[in-house]
């Protein structure tokens, strides 16, 4: 047997990692609790082989993410143990994400999972796979909502519980909280505008008075379809020189109607 304290000494390599890739048993630690085995290892010289029976032991003990996490953060790189405190990580990860029952848990344990960590992948794909249940089960906009936002973001269940909001949505305010979540020039976009115009167009028919039909414009989708029709109407109700420049005052630059306003107020005048 080569003299490996030496070989240790001469490349300043721990003795334990040489005795642990050519399978040499150490010395065994005893300690029955993990405070035990945590405080043998802190005694232990630096490099030892009572330091690495410590510390094997520490991870024996283990039953917790946050207790082989934590010994992850003292292992010796690239030592058996470092390899088994990984591998017990992965366990420990795997049986929480097929316990875990809500988006809520599985957000929790993704972000508790270190990014180089192949449960990762594992993790937001059951994450994922469970924000699609709960966004195909919403049957209220308060359901829809929770479910895309405690979605992965930018998944596949978040854009289906998007969806699943904007179709829910029956008033102005409940579409524009809707159109707030979604992204620039996406199809989210695109038919939250379109319900956005739809909602406020029948209301555009209901309004029967001049105050209904103002505050149905004030309330349309900036340069919709919605908007011009309501200041049609609006345009319809104004009977004085006041009203007719009420409208004026509010109207975006480069719309036809607003020579029509000021021929009003012309004629009025």
């Amino acid at each position: 047997m080569k003299d490996l304290h030496a070989i240790s000494e001469k490349t300043g390599i721990s003795e334990f990692l040489f005795k642990d890739a050519l399978g040499i048993p150490s010395e065994i630690c005893s300690a029955a609790t993990i405070e035990e085995a945590r405080t043998a290892y802190e005694q232990s010289a630096s490099s030892s082989e009572m330091e690495r029976a410590a510390l094997k032991r520490w991870l024996e003990l283990c039953t917790t993410i946050e207790g082989v996490q934590e010994v992850c953060g003292v292992v010796p790189s690239g030592s058996g143990i470092e390899e088994e405190a990984f591998a017990k990580l992965n366990v420990l990860f795997s049986e929480k994400i097929d316990k875990a029952q809500t988006p809520e848990e599985m957000a929790d344990i993704f972000n508790d999972i270190s990014d180089d960590s192949p449960m990762k992948k594992i993790a937001l794909e059951r994450w994922n796979s469970i924000s699609m249940e709960r966004a195909n089960a919403a049957m209220n906009i308060a359901e829809a909502k929770d479910a895309c936002e405690n979605a992965p973001e930018n998944s596949e269940a978040e854009r289906i519980a998007l969806f699943r909001w904007i179709s829910l949505c029956t008033t102005v305010d409940e579409i524009q909280e809707a159109y707030e979540k979604t992204a620039c020039n996406t199809d989210a976009e695109n038919v939250a505008i379109e319900k956005w115009d739809a909602i406020s167009s029948e209301q555009i028919v209901a309004a029967s008075t001049i105050t209904e039909v103002r505050e149905v414009y004030r309330k349309t989708y900036d340069h919709g379809k919605a908007e011009d029709i309501a200041l049609e109407k609006w345009f319809s109700f104004c009977t004085t020189i006041g009203e007719l420049v009420d409208i004026y005052d509010q109207l975006p630059g480069g719309r036809e109607i607003g020579k029509k306003i000021l021929l009003k107020i012309y004629e009025l005048s």
